[in-house]
């Protein structure tokens, strides 16, 4: 099921549909946490719908999983938009 609700977000992200790959990616997480990777594409969709907050916290999630993993640089990449404008 959560390999289906990814599979469904990443078509809608390809696509541009921002607001259905934001939904899956949000169901897909609510199921079972996400990859660097989807945590990336759920922030920057969150962004471009204007959920400007919740992308931030996605951001900054995403950032301390790159440390985690000892991905400096992919952490910084995420730290990036954690920068105010």
């Amino acid at each position: 099921m959560a390999s289906e609700v990814i599979d469904h977000a990443r078509a809608c992200y390809r696509e541009r549909a921002w607001a259905a790959a934001y939904a899956h990616f949000q169901a897909a997480d609510d199921e079972s946490p996400l990859t660097i990777d989807g945590l990336e594409q759920l922030a920057a969709t969150a962004y471009l719908i204007g959920k400007d907050d919740e992308s931030l916290e996605l951001w900054a999630r995403a950032h301390r999983e790159c440390l985690v993993l000892d991905d400096a640089e992919r952490a910084a990449r995420c730290g990036f938009w954690l920068a105010p404008p």
